[in-house]
Formats: C-alpha cells, sequence, structure tokens
C-alpha cells in the first residue's frame, strides 16, 4: 500500500492512503483538491545545516544530526538562543567553532533538543491536520528555561503567555518532611529543555491551544473532562514525535522483541524522568507515563488531568497498535514500515477528532470518542470505523448505544437539506458563514439567538469548519476589564466572554460532516456576579471575579508537565 497511488474516491481523500504515497507524488482528487501537503520543498538542494540534539532520553542515548535550512535555524545575538521562522528558543547557546555540532553532556543542547523538538511538532500537527496552526504569536512558539529546586521541577504551557517554560533544577530541595530527596546534578534529565519527550509534550499543549482556543473556559463544569482531553493529547503529540525518530523505533522493536503490546520506548513517556519525581531512588528508569495503562472511563468520576489523560493516550496507542498489527498481517509488510503507516493514520485521526467536538469548553471523554469516529466517518469514509469502536468502548469513552448512534447522526446529516453548493468554495469563508446562518438557524433551531462568527477555517483538503459564538449580554463591559485580558489572553478571553457556540463541519464535496450545538452552554459562567444572560449568579455557578486590584491564581497549572 505505501508504494502504490490507489485510485481516489468520488467524495472524498482517503487519509490513510494519502499519507503512504511517496513524499514526491502529486496527486488531484475527482473534487480538484491537490495533496499539497505532500510535495516536497521546492528548494534546489538539501538542507545543510547541520545540528546536534537529544531525539531520545539523554539517559539512553547520545545527540543525533538534524539538519535545517539556514533560514530556519539561526542563532539570536549574543548567545542568547536560537530563531526560526516557527520557534523561538531563549536558552543560552552559541555555535562551536562556527557549527551547532556538540557532543553528549554539552550545555547547549538544551538549546538545540527544545528547538529541534518544537520545530519537530510543528510539523507533525500540520502535516496531519492540513492546516497552519498558528501558536504562540501567530506564527512563533517561544520557548524558555527557568531555574528551579529538584521538588519543584516542572515545565509548562501558558495559554495566557502562549510560550512553553522548562525547568531546570540546579539545587536539591526539601520534601514535605524536611528530608533532603536524591539530586544528581549530571543526570541531564533535572534539565527538561534536553528531554524531547518533554518538549514535545508541551508543545502539544500549544497545538490544542491553536486548534481549540477555549481552555479559559475551566471555569465550565466539566472542565476537568477538557483537561484530560489536553493532557492526553499533549502526551500523544510526544508519542507522534518520537515516531519520527528511526533510533527510538529501534530501541523499541529491540527491548521488546518486536512486540510493542510490551512495555517499550514508544509506550513509555519520557523513559527516565519519572524517577525525578516523588521518590528519585527507588526505580532510575521509572518513565514519567505509560500509554500502556489500564485506565478505562468511569461516568460521572472526576479525574486528575493527568490520569484522565492517560485514558485519551491509552486510546491513542491501543489504536496504533491495533492498526499495526493488523497492516502487516494484511499486507505483509516489515515492522518499521507497519510503524510508520500505523503512526501517520493514528495521528491523522487523533489530530482531527478535535475539528469534530465542540468549540466550547464543555468538551468531555464523550465528545472527544465522538469525534474520533466522525473523523473517520468523514475523512476515511469509516475505513478504520471497526478498529475505533472497539477502542472508545474498551476506553469507556463511550457506551455502545452512543457509538452507534453517532454513526447514525452523521448518516442524518449527510441525508440533511443543508449543503454547500460546490460554486461556492470560491466564496470568502466570513461570506459564506454570513449567507448560511438563516438557513442554520431553520435547520439546527438555533432561534433568535446572537451569534458572532468566530472562527471560519478551511483545511488543504477542503473540510471547512465554521464558528459561531452567542457572546455574553453583558460582554462589552467584561472586555474592559484590563485583568481578564493580562490574565486569559485574547483568544481565552473571547470564548470566555460567550454563552456558548454552534459549530459545522463541510465535507469537501459541500456536504454537513459534523453539528456540534453548545449554544448556552456557559450560560451559568458568572463574571463578577454575573452570568452570560445578565442575571445575578447564584452559589454554585462557575465564578471568577475580575479587578485591577486582585490577583488570579495561576491558570495555567493544567498545563503543567506533572502535578
Amino acid at each position: 500500500m505505501a508504494d502504490e497511488i490507489l485510485k481516489p474516491t468520488r467524495r472524498l481523500i482517503i487519509v490513510s492512503n494519502e499519507l503512504s504515497l511517496p513524499p514526491h507524488k502529486v496527486v488531484k482528487t475527482d473534487s480538484g483538491l491537490l495533496k499539497a501537503s505532500l510535495t516536497p520543498d521546492i528548494r534546489a538542494n538539501a538542507p545543510d545545516l547541520k545540528v546536534s540534539a537529544y531525539t531520545d532520553d539523554p539517559n539512553t542515548s547520545a545527540p543525533h544530526i538534524e539538519r535545517f535550512w539556514a533560514d530556519e535555524f539561526q542563532a539570536q545575538p549574543e548567545g542568547k538562543g536560537i530563531a526560526g521562522r516557527s520557534v523561538k528558543v531563549d536558552i543560552e547557546a552559541r555555535p562551536k567553532d562556527g557549527e551547532w555540532i556538540f557532543g553528549k553532556g554539552a550545555p547547549e543542547l538544551a538549546a538545540t533538543t527544545a528547538y529541534v523538538a518544537a520545530s519537530g511538532v510543528k510539523k507533525i500537527a500540520e502535516e496531519y491536520l492540513h492546516q497552519p496552526v498558528r501558536w504562540g504569536d501567530g506564527e512563533r512558539l517561544t520557548l524558555d528555561s527557568y531555574k528551579t529546586k529538584s521538588n519543584e521541577l516542572n515545565a509548562y504551557y501558558s495559554s495566557t503567555e502562549r510560550k512553553v517554560s522548562l525547568g531546570h533544577a540546579t539545587e536539591a530541595g526539601s520534601s514535605w518532611y524536611g528530608a533532603t530527596p536524591e539530586f544528581d546534578p549530571s543526570n541531564p534529565v533535572y534539565n527538561l529543555a534536553q528531554v524531547p519527550e518533554v518538549v514535545a509534550h508541551e508543545c502539544g499543549h500549544a497545538v490544542f491551544d491553536a486548534v481549540k482556543g477555549y481552555t479559559a473556559l475551566s471555569l465550565s463544569t466539566r472542565s476537568a473532562e477538557v483537561r484530560s482531553v489536553n493532557e492526553g493529547l499533549a502526551d500523544g503529540m510526544a508519542f507522534l514525535a518520537n515516531l519520527k525518530h528511526s533510533d527510538v523505533i529501534q530501541r523499541a522493536l529491540v527491548e521488546t522483541g518486536l512486540d510493542l503490546s510490551k512495555p517499550n520506548a514508544l509506550s513509555d513517556l519520557a523513559d527516565t524522568v519519572g524517577a525525578v519525581f516523588g521518590t528519585a531512588g527507588d526505580n532510575p528508569d521509572r518513565a514519567l507515563r505509560s500509554f500502556l495503562n489500564t485506565r478505562v472511563r468511569e461516568p460521572g468520576k472526576s479525574y486528575e488531568c493527568h490520569d484522565g489523560g492517560e485514558i485519551v493516550g491509552g486510546a491513542l496507542y491501543d489504536f496504533f497498535l491495533r492498526f499495526c498489527q493488523s497492516y502487516q498481517a494484511r499486507t505483509g509488510s516489515g515492522a518499521y514500515q507497519s510503524i510508520a503507516v500505523a503512526g501517520e493514520v493514528t495521528g491523522a485521526l487523533f489530530l482531527n477528532a478535535l475539528k469534530f467536538t465542540p468549540d466550547d469548553g464543555s468538551l468531555g471523554f464523550e465528545d472527544y470518542g465522538r469525534g474520533l469516529l466522525l473523523a473517520d466517518l468523514s475523512m476515511n469514509q469509516g475505513r478504520h470505523l471497526a478498529q475505533l469502536k472497539e477502542v472508545v468502548l474498551g476506553r469507556g469513552l463511550l457506551t455502545a448505544e452512543q457509538i452507534e448512534a453517532t454513526v447514525a447522526q452523521f448518516e442524518a446529516w449527510r441525508d440533511g437539506e443543508v449543503s454547500i453548493p460546490r460554486g461556492s468554495i470560491l466564496d470568502g469563508q466570513k461570506a459564506l458563514a454570513e449567507r448560511l446562518l438563516p438557513t442554520l438557524r431553520e435547520a439546527y433551531g438555533l432561534g433568535d439567538a446572537q451569534l458572532e462568527i468566530h472562527r471560519c477555517e478551511r483545511d488543504k483538503r477542503g473540510f471547512l469548519r465554521l464558528v459561531f459564538q452567542q457572546p455574553r449580554a453583558n460582554k462589552a463591559e467584561e472586555a474592559a476589564l484590563e485583568s481578564l485580558n493580562k490574565v486569559y489572553g485574547e483568544i481565552d478571553r473571547d470564548a470566555l466572554l460567550s454563552q456558548g457556540t454552534f459549530t459545522i463541519v463541510f465535507d469537501p464535496l459541500g456536504q454537513v460532516a459534523g453539528v456540534f450545538n453548545q449554544i448556552g452552554s456557559a450560560t451559568n459562567v458568572a463574571i463578577n456576579g454575573k452570568r452570560g444572560d445578565g442575571s445575578p449568579s447564584t452559589y454554585s455557578d462557575p465564578s471568577l471575579y475580575l479587578s485591577d486590584d486582585f490577583e488570579i491564581g495561576h491558570k495555567d497549572n493544567f498545563n503543567h508537565l506533572v502535578g
């Protein structure tokens, strides 16, 4: 399959076939769409700037050489770091004798590893999502490092500042009981910028924030589930990044005798990092988290976000294993080829599932489970539906009844009367959204609710997402609060100042592929004592009080690596 160009279907681009095409092929489908993401870089020569960086756990590997174009990787003035088109690393580093080649243990590897890992995540996300990822300031994500004590070691993505901060433990700290934990400053994982999986995890939060910019709605009554999905996909991003490195794959295969259902370098997140949290000396090879876990969602139970994230991460690895095994059995391909294809299909499904979920703070486990099914039905015509059903059922994301209801709902959308004429693909997206709104009100019972166009996104395959927000009754008054913008940032602030969203997704032929009506879902979120509809808040409402002289608690705590 990987060496063939399969005949495109009449209606949709098949993701699994597309991802297995040779990179120099460009295929035109019946809908006229080009697989533009597979075209090669048009510059004549291969990138020749060589950069040393860790691509695997620094305790288990030596630095590898990565290659960049000169305009992708440039030294900042006075050795303050590295800057490129989509990533900026504010960690001190200078080239040695004009080159970025360093041996194991060199301090410059913190900056180069952070840069290589972050730029890799950006490329992966854009490859699978088939659209630009507007992270950081809209173009470039900043990563920095901060010094801390060993017992406070952590890393986090700030959706306020839209940047990644990576902890570097430089001294031992005291435990809760006054004891001094074990601390070895020569252990490279105490500098988390040197751990590519940690960097990829935090950059995964940045991708999530760019695709679903509503995490401020952690005030929602379902905030724990939003955070769990966020954490699970951030872990998943580290997994997908590992699949781009042959050294990690080789280590995983050697460790398991080709059986990836056993613990391995791919299933374990940050192999030796777990040992530096908690009791450092009990198991020096302890990973931070494992995708080979037995967590199953229990309806009604509230999960700490990293625990809940293991449900989503476990589902991702479950699907990867199923697809890898079935592909190898069906095609007779070797381990490396099967892993590569399985990784591409898994990444495309689990990232694009976000496009088929609500665009407000009520997104939860069930929504994400439905998103996985809808992504496959829309992009692959249900090619992987049987395996996905097993996974979402096995992890408790959906019940059997909910699975069948999702499939039936998808068919109902396809048979409905709402569609976009093919000629309208040339229209401006915002104009198209405005023209469609009266039809959507009637078809989906939106009534006379005030709706504002929030996002209009068309990816390279032709999938179009239109997101409308219902603004809060006192939006203008609340938006004027200086602290709201200071604490929540522009994207989160705009999402917070809504009572809910309505999202509709169209496929490349203009047929409905998803409808998510969350109008009114955040009405009970109160800001300064007022609900979204302007009524006074009640005791049970998720509430936020903002004033210029009141310090808000750090809202990024759920984007930390641990805890």
